[in-house]
């Protein structure tokens, strides 16, 4: 999720080194980026010194003010290491790619990978020089196990790595358990990804080679769609998702996490130009299309996984994920019954509210939908956080009428004296929701502009917060890049301005622009300020 402000005019370094204002950092990048620094360093290290080192820490500071400087030294000195380089991930913004490719002689058993990072160049925040990098590395056998596991360490430019003795058909399994925050480009066949997504040892990896397999196919049939041709799904697709569900030895949750499609911003991160309704009517043709051809095996999952009474506990969480999981699929081609009697049967918040969600997200309205909305917000109207939920999931839902279903919301009882939680539910989840957020005449652009110009003077740090679904505007196709930019300049010409929303306008707009509509804004004050006698 953090790759995507990586890639727009807000990146930054985890550890920025100026701001205008600190509200405009509580950041993904900031903290999540910032934390899978810490698990490089954990993979790095080894657990025995990453604890040496985090217990030296703590004597040396415990009650200070300290530096990532400091935390990063305390590493160095506890394993003996030189973490120099690893600094860089501190100070230097933007994601790296990584480009793997390897080769095998069958005649020496030699395996030879061959790792080259590609480290973007950004005026002021990245040098583009290599980072220090732990690639937790894996072969695959064609049985199935693993040739090769260990932790792999790229530090340069380019390096190669040669393992004797691997039998053929072997396939590499690079970045487990996601051990850098990379872009990694491999140049795997279908065949390679459907080997991993069988038999990886590791369940992010696994997880990751079926989504790629099903992001290939999708990004194809997007560039078909804006050609204007027929979406076809492949039928590789739906034999990938029948080899998943009648797999045994798989955890439940990972399982309903690999039958998730690609969602529709990781799609439009592979996009140079980004037109929102294609990408959407590619989702919805591979859910319709995976709904019908695997009906009965989707009964048969929620058959076996639809256990109401059952108490709660770890592996029931990936029972219950899985179940609702196929309540989705099985709801799209037979509309409304069995998520209406899961609604109303639900002994628990996930069950109920997962009902909820398949009801709101129909091809079409069914009259349980609107029985169950009022009924939930009945049961649970006193409960700040439920209902926080509640709004949440009609603002990104797949309504008809989205913008008026966000206007409704904007004047209902639960919205008097909102929350900033409760803002978050409804214009965050409309920002995300392409369907709103994106339409085509630009209502939705406009919805968040008068929300964040209304705001801004009572609340500048959650309506800076909103801005950014504004961010990307230069990526989308033409005519949603000039009614994005129609509302930037409008929320950049308003006669006054909070610091947090203006170091993100001037951003986006660039530093000419912005002071031009600046300059303007002023002007049209003055002419409308009384003189003073």
């Amino acid at each position: 999720a953090q790759f995507r402000e990586d890639a727009g005019p807000d990146v930054h370094p985890p550890r920025p080194d100026r701001f205008q204002t600190i509200n405009n950092f509580y950041t993904s990048t900031v903290y999540n980026k910032g934390g899978e620094l810490n698990r490089m360093l954990f993979t790095l290290l080894g657990e025995e010194d990453f604890r040496k080192a985090s217990d030296l820490y703590f004597d040396r500071f415990d009650g200070q003010a300290v530096t990532v400087e400091d935390w990063v030294q305390c590493m160095a000195d506890a394993s003996g290491r030189d973490m120099t380089q690893f600094m860089k991930w501190y100070t230097q913004a933007g994601t790296p790619t990584v480009k793997a490719d390897w080769d095998y002689d069958a005649t020496t058993r030699d395996f030879t990978l061959k790792l080259t990072q590609d480290i973007p160049q950004i005026a002021d925040k990245s040098d583009g020089k290599p980072r220090h990098m732990p690639v937790c590395f894996g072969l695959v056998g064609p049985d199935g196990k693993d040739v090769v596991n260990e932790t792999l360490e790229l530090t340069k430019v380019s390096q190669t790595f040669t393992f004797p003795n691997v039998p053929g058909g072997s396939v590499p399994s690079i970045f487990r358990n996601f051990s850098a925050p990379v872009v990694l480009d491999a140049p795997y066949t279908d065949k390679e990804l459907l080997h991993l997504m069988a038999y990886d040892s590791d369940g992010f990896n696994q997880w990751e080679a079926g989504n790629t397999f099903m992001l290939n196919n999708m990004l194809e049939q997007v560039d078909r769609y804006e050609a204007g041709q027929p979406i076809i799904v492949d039928p590789k697709i739906t034999d990938t998702f029948r080899t998943i569900l009648q797999r045994t030895d798989m955890d439940q949750e990972l399982k309903s996490l690999a039958l998730s499609l690609p969602s529709y911003s990781e799609i439009a991160l592979q996009r140079k130009v980004v037109d929102p309704q294609a990408i959407s009517a590619v989702r919805e043709e591979f859910l319709n299309e995976i709904s019908a051809k695997l009906l009965q095996e989707w009964r048969a999952v929620y058959r076996d996984n639809h256990q109401p009474a059952a108490p709660y506990d770890p592996q029931d969480a990936g029972r219950r994920s899985l179940q609702n999981m196929a309540l989705s699929f099985i709801s799209r081609s037979i509309p409304g019954d069995l998520a209406a009697k899961q609604y109303h049967s639900a002994n628990n918040m996930t069950d109920r509210y997962a009902a909820l969600n398949t009801l709101l997200n129909l091809n079409q309205v069914v009259p349980a939908r609107d029985k169950c909305l009022e009924d939930f917000y009945s049961r649970f109207k006193n409960d700040a956080l439920v209902i926080d939920k509640w709004v949440r999931a009609q603002a990104g839902s797949d309504s008809s009428d989205l913008l008026k279903t966000v206007q409704d919301l904007a004047t209902h009882e639960c919205f008097k004296n909102p929350s900033p939680n409760r803002m978050r539910a409804l214009y965050g989840a409309f920002c995300a929701n392409p369907k709103g957020f994106h339409a085509e005449d630009g209502s939705g652009y406009k919805l968040v502009a008068d929300f964040i110009m209304d705001l801004d003077s009572k609340n500048p740090q959650t309506a800076t917060r909103f801005i950014a679904a504004f961010a990307e505007y230069k990526r989308y196709k033409p005519a949603l890049q000039s009614q994005m930019k129609e509302q930037l300049e409008r929320m950049a010409s308003m006669p006054k301005l909070s610091p947090d929303l203006s170091e993100k306008l001037e951003s986006y707009l660039g530093k000419n622009e912005f002071a031009r509509l600046r300059s303007g804004a002023s002007v049209a004050q003055s002419h409308t300020t009384p003189s003073q006698p």
